[in-house]
């Protein structure tokens, strides 16, 4: 049976820069686990911590990218005179599912390099 604490085993290269990055996030507040939870945790549990906390950043990178383009498309769309009310654009386009789907499909690219770009350097929150 696993357990979510340290192994016997040698630490590797990928478990230690999983732990370092988990550290940072944790001291930005990215994260909700104790220090000694993330020094303790096993490779396995380092991994679905981080794994987690990838996914969802790459969901809410990729939320605020499709609000964005819904959103600039919409007043572009006014801008132009193809539409009488952006606002109006906008809530009917939020509504449908499909194609925000579409756009956040267009925007993971996006979204993982935003993502490592935090990771590599996370804000603190002040």
């Amino acid at each position: 049976m696993e357990t979510i604490f340290e192994s016997v085993e040698p630490e590797t290269h990928v478990t230690s820069d999983w732990r370092e990055k988990l550290l940072k996030l944790l001291d930005a507040g990215e994260i909700k686990y104790t220090t000694k939870y993330i020094k303790k945790a096993s490779e396995k549990t380092l991994e679905n911590i981080y794994k987690d906390y990838e996914r969802q950043q790459l969901e809410n990178t990729n939320n605020q990218l499709a609000d964005i383009i819904i959103t600039k498309f919409s007043e572009l769309m006014e801008a132009l005179d193809a539409v009488k009310d952006a606002e109006g654009t906008k809530k009917e386009l939020e509504e449908k599912s499909l194609l925000r789907k579409d756009i956040k499909t267009i925007g993971i690219p996006v979204g993982k390099h935003v993502i490592s770009k935090k990771i590599s350097c996370p804000e603190k929150k002040e």
